[in-house]
């Protein structure tokens, strides 16, 4: 009976000071100051972000519910999911202090290597962060503000989403249309050509075509997502200074889109578009051949570049 009453005796004696424990815990942690990011209601309040690296800056700006993306000078359509997804993390982050005197700020991954991030608000203020390592979890970081010496855990982040990379940024769709939307299609290879239309609600070809060919030849025409951009790369390269092979598609509404097909690199064919002048992507590089080959008008070429 002794011991039996000495066990419960124990086991209270734990749970008291458990509950002490949790107590003092508790008070402890509801004093971490907290502070927001950017003094916004939400994401119409974000004007933009800047990127800086060294010499380099990237900045994303909002034209409306479009953004772009400012490289040099010169404008490109950004990746709006992406924007918009970084806008709405940004609107929600907070951050608290992690260190108020740091003996040493490699400690956080902060040194000369660090990019700079920068917040533009609608309001015309400027937040500017130092960018450091990642923080304990996955979507938080360490920062300073430049010329500071505090350093800062911000957490509603994932470092990875802020890139130093501009084609992160760019918006990758060469041609996106879907197939109840197009009237035709034309697809060049040189002197040969092959014209599909629609035909009430199915579609022909010219030359001739089995339905599965037309609707495989279609189905890989209409949609192509670019890997990367050669926007720099000389014509000698590109091949699309003279090129007479193109894809033309339109839609219902008579709206043309052309791509126009350059030579296979190593890894990449390089196209561009009339929707789009100036912007050379890289895409999948046997695309362009697989649609010749539904349609009957492959042709074997050299890899060049």
């Amino acid at each position: 009976m002794r011991k039996k009453w000495e066990i419960r005796i124990g086991i209270l004696i734990v749970l008291f000071v458990f509950g002490i424990y949790l107590r003092v815990h508790r008070k402890a942690t509801s004093y971490i100051k907290r502070y927001t990011l950017v003094n916004v209601k939400d994401t119409t309040g974000i004007a933009g972000f800047g990127i800086i690296k060294g010499k380099d800056t990237i900045l994303i700006k909002k034209h409306g519910e479009q953004w772009v993306v400012v490289l040099n000078g010169r404008e490109f359509p950004a990746n709006n999911a992406k924007a918009w997804e970084l806008a709405g993390k940004v609107v929600k982050a907070n951050y608290q202090i992690a260190s108020e005197s740091p003996k040493d700020l490699g400690t956080y991954g902060i040194d000369t290597t660090s990019f700079v991030f920068e917040i533009f608000t609608n309001d015309g203020k400027t937040v500017r962060l130092k960018v450091g390592k990642r923080g304990p979890t996955y979507n938080s970081f360490y920062f300073v503000f430049p010329g500071k010496k505090k350093v800062y855990l911000l957490m509603g982040i994932p470092r990875y989403t802020i890139s130093t990379d501009v084609d992160a940024y760019r918006d990758r769709k060469v041609v996106d249309i879907k197939k109840e939307d197009i009237k035709s299609l034309i697809i060049c290879n040189g002197p040969d050509t092959l014209l599909i239309k629609r035909k009430k609600d199915t579609f022909i070809a010219i030359p001739e075509l089995d339905t599965a060919s037309i609707m495989a030849t279609l189905n890989r025409a209409r949609v192509m997502t670019a890997f990367g951009f050669a926007d720099e790369e000389p014509d000698s390269v590109t091949g699309l200074e003279n090129t007479d092979k193109k894809i033309v598609l339109i839609t219902q509404s008579d709206d043309t889109f052309i791509v126009f097909v350059g030579n296979k690199g190593k890894y990449a064919l390089y196209v561009t578009t009339n929707k789009r002048p100036g912007e050379v992507f890289k895409v999948y590089r046997n695309w362009f051949d697989e649609i010749l080959k539904k349609a009957g008008l492959l042709k074997e070429e050299k890899a060049k570049g």
